[in-house]
This record gives C-alpha cells, structure tokens and sequence, in this order.
C-alpha cells in the first residue's frame, strides 16, 4: 500500500475496523506526532498537545502528546508533566461538556508488549460508552466502534467548545 494517502476521511474513519492502521503504521516514514497538523490540534502549550487521534477508536478520542520526540514516561520533565495534566483536564471537560459523555478512560501505552503502535509516548483520552468498553469476566473489553466524525470536524467542534468555555 505505498504511496497511498492514508489521510483521507475514508480511512481515518474506518482504519480501526479494517486492515488500514496496521498498513499506516507499516509504511510510515516520519513520526506522525512530531509532525502533526495544525488543523488536528485542539490546544497546546509550550511543551504538549490536546490532539484528536487520526484514527479513533471512537468518535472523541483524544489524545495529549510531548512536543519533544521521546519514547517512555520516564524522560519527560516536570514542565511536560505539567502540561499532560492540564491538557488532559481539558480533554476530559470537552468530551464531557460538548460531547456530552459522562466517562472517561485515560490510556498509556509503553512498550513493545503493551500494543503501543507509534514510538512517541502519548496518552489516549477516550470517551467510554458500554458499546465502547465494557467489564466481562473479571476485566475491561474495548470494542472499535463505528466512526460517525472525521478527526478535523471532532477538532473543529472541540475548538469552538473550547472558546466558549
């Protein structure tokens, strides 16, 4: 799959229900974090991004990342601290207030074993639904739903939210 456009609203909204993630994480040739688009970023400081995830799990999944390419938790500085924590209180303020969902479910992800895709630490905000995530037998089954938004009009909406608030 060289040379396709893995950006399209197509595959952004259904990567996570097809074969597409695996082929977009395969054939990656930069880090998509360190080269994320204006137009997907909902707020930043200095130091991280509230972002949309490009290919959610769900409509309004959000994720916060470190402007610094790292890849584990133990080499952010206090001043990333910081700012992951302040930028997941509003991620979890906009999902609740304008996506009206009133659960979330913080997700970080390190190492080889732990199903993190991309090498740039970043942590996962993720509205839950029972569709969504459900506990059975003991533990926590998340199921990829059906995506209604594309990533830019979730960014879109979340700005405006984010003015009025």
């Amino acid at each position: 799959m060289t040379n396709k456009d893995f950006y399209t609203e197509d595959i952004q909204k259904n990567a996570r229900k097809s074969q597409w993630y695996d082929d977009v994480t395969r054939n990656l040739t930069k880090c998509p974090f360190c080269d994320l688009k204006s137009k997907y970023i909902i707020l930043e400081d200095e130091n991280a991004v509230l972002t949309v995830n490009l290919f959610p799990y769900i409509d309004g999944h959000l994720m916060v990342i470190p402007k610094r390419h790292t890849e584990e938790f133990t080499n952010l500085q206090e001043k990333e601290w910081a700012s992951f924590r302040k930028l997941i209180d509003v991620g979890i303020k906009l999902i609740n207030e304008e996506l009206k969902v009133e659960n979330t479910n913080i997700l970080y992800r390190e190492g080889k074993k732990s199903g993190m895709s991309l090498q740039h630490i970043h942590i996962h905000i993720l509205p839950i639904t029972e569709k969504f995530m459900r506990y059975e037998k003991q533990r926590f089954v998340m199921e990829f739903q059906e995506i209604n938004f594309t990533p830019l009009e979730i960014a879109e909406r979340l700005k405006r939210a984010w003015k009025k608030l």
